[in-house]
């Protein structure tokens, strides 16, 4: 998602130009050079050629066209939009009463909060009377008709998707609604986000297969599936995995991919095509297997937030109904990799993202670590809790935000910027991943240099540190431990930290202070509490043992 302007910057006002500084050009310039050319080539599509010279265009080509929406049961995750008479829409734990039919452009609460909004998943909570459902359709029907609510491509493939799917159960009556429709499919087969790529992309070609199959155009279907399978071929890793590794967009696709394949085999589908959609379903969810150990463990692992345990516990369910059960891969492409030594078991994430054109959900986090007791969680990714572009955005993205080494709080390993932009980056190199050891470093991009090895002892694990700082004549570190809110009392000696109630202790060697602060553990958008995490300060290598000794 990420917003690039350089382009513009370019085009625009005397007074802009005077702001437009060499540093700023740099900035730009090491976040645009990774695009691939066709963003890059749709990006000056959209945003110079369409955006300013061409100002209407009809989408009323599939007018005669009749809509045949069949249901699926593969939308198990969870949907944030809910509605309450008594206050309103309740979307990440913000509630917004409106007077009669909502605001559909509403954005008291940002960006993000309006496009759940306009996604109408509220269509899909079978607790609300359907009249009330389908007069919120109707009403935002009757504006995208009249233009007075602006389209954009990834609302509308969601808003699509869960539109057929209501009215797959409720057949409408009224034309408007079937004619907003199939505007709304015209407007994004000529709105794909192609500049983006990434999730965008990738729902935008869900959205219309949902699509083609309800208005039963077979012509329409085979090129949208084509293009399916082959943004798929693109974004999906060798070990299964979304290449923008959040755990909850991931699952989200996947429940969307499966819909597809249900609808495709009531249809008695091209076998072949069929069968590459479900060899992807089946990856995806091996995926999420192995990251989740068999769906028992849940890293909030760059932009993921936390789902219910029912959802998790409905796509096993779905998966294994439709016969996607997880196949005989293991994480590699996706960078992370698990060190089991009962009763822990520790994910590090070892080596580069490869998609370096599609930054905008990564975080500065290489050799970040997560240490769970059995299937309780001990040392923990601290999450995010919003997409607005400030502070506290850069800063749950940061390297200090995660279990790592920094020489400040403030520095990154990469350079991040803006919501969910990236400049310079990181290098990072996996030396050894075994069942026994993991060792990888990480060159930062102002050159400092993280060394982080993690073997199995007797009684529990071990981490080496090595930090080496450009500034050669004070290499000190900070090494900093993120810890579950629900770990209990930490007690902290002049080496060493207690947990006990779950009776760990971490014995630190090398280590010149220890100090404890409190941090806000992020579940999801505005839902954070508070937490505890220790810094521990050191010179040059610090040794941390793990063990359950009192």
């Amino acid at each position: 998602m990420q917003d690039l302007r350089l382009l513009l910057f370019i085009i625009n006002d005397n007074k802009q130009h005077k702001n437009f500084t060499l540093s700023t050009f740099l900035l730009y310039f090491n976040t645009l050079r990774r695009l691939k050319w066709s963003q890059f080539l749709h990006l000056l599509w959209y945003r110079l050629i369409k955006k300013h010279f061409i100002k209407f265009k009809n989408y009323n080509k599939y007018d005669q066209f009749s809509l045949h929406p069949e249901f699926v049961s593969s939308l198990v995750y969870p949907m944030e939009a809910k509605y309450r008479e008594n206050s309103g829409f309740i979307i990440f734990h913000r509630a917004q009463r409106f007077d009669g039919c909502p605001d559909w452009s509403f954005q008291g609460y940002g960006k993000l909060w309006n496009y759940h909004l306009q996604y109408l998943e509220v269509l899909m909570d079978d607790s609300l009377a359907s009249d009330l459902r389908m007069q919120w359709l109707l009403n935002l029907s009757q504006q995208l008709i009249q233009g007075s609510l602006k389209q954009e491509p990834y609302p509308v493939s969601m808003r699509i998707i869960y539109s057929l799917q209501f009215l797959s159960k409720y057949p409408a009556s009224d034309p408007i609604i079937k004619t907003a429709i199939q505007t709304q499919i015209a407007y994004l087969e000529d709105n794909l986000e192609t500049h983006l790529s990434g999730n965008h992309l990738m729902e935008n070609y869900l959205s219309l297969v949902f699509a083609h199959m309800a208005l039963r155009h077979p012509t329409k279907l085979n090129y949208f599936v084509n293009n399916l399978i082959k943004e798929l071929d693109s974004q999906i890793l060798d070990d299964g995995a979304h290449y923008e590794l959040c755990l909850s967009y991931h699952a989200a696709i996947f429940c969307r991919l499966s819909g597809i394949i249900q609808l495709l085999r009531n249809s008695e589908y091209d076998a072949q095509r069929l069968m590459i959609l479900e060899g992807y379903a089946g990856k995806m969810y091996t995926w999420m297997n192995s990251i989740t150990l068999g769906f028992n463990i849940f890293p909030l692992i760059n932009d993921s937030v936390a789902w219910p345990l029912e959802n998790w516990m409905a796509i096993r369910k779905l998966a294994m109904e439709m016969g996607l059960d997880h196949k005989n891969l293991h994480l590699s492409d996706s960078g992370y990799r698990w060190l089991h030594n009962e009763p822990y078991q520790l994910l590090m994430r070892t080596a580069p993202f490869l998609v370096q054109h599609q930054p905008g959900h990564q975080h500065a986090d290489y050799l970040n670590i997560c240490l769970y007791l059995g299937t309780e969680p001990i040392l923990i990714d601290p999450g995010i809790s919003t997409y607005e572009g400030n502070e506290e955005r850069l800063k749950q993205r940061g390297t200090s935000n995660h279990n790592l080494i920094v020489e400040n709080l403030e520095d990154n390993q990469s350079e991040i910027w803006s919501a969910f932009r990236m400049g310079r980056r990181a290098k990072v190199k996996c030396i050894e991943s075994g069942p026994e050891k993991l060792y990888s470093k990480v060159r930062w991009y102002q050159g400092h240099v993280h060394h982080r090895r993690i073997e199995k002892v007797i009684d529990g694990l071990q981490i080496w540190d090595t930090f080496e700082s450009t500034k050669l004549k004070d290499q000190k570190g900070i090494a900093i431990f993120h810890f579950d809110g629900a770990v209990g009392e930490i007690k902290v000696d002049s080496a060493s930290i207690h947990l006990v109630e779950k009776a760990i202790t971490f014995h630190f060697f090398g280590a010149e202070s220890i100090t404890k602060q409190t941090y806000l553990q992020n579940f999801g958008f505005n839902d954070s509490r508070k937490a505890e995490r220790i810094m521990v300060y050191f010179c040059g290598q610090l040794q941390t043992k793990i063990s359950r000794k009192p």
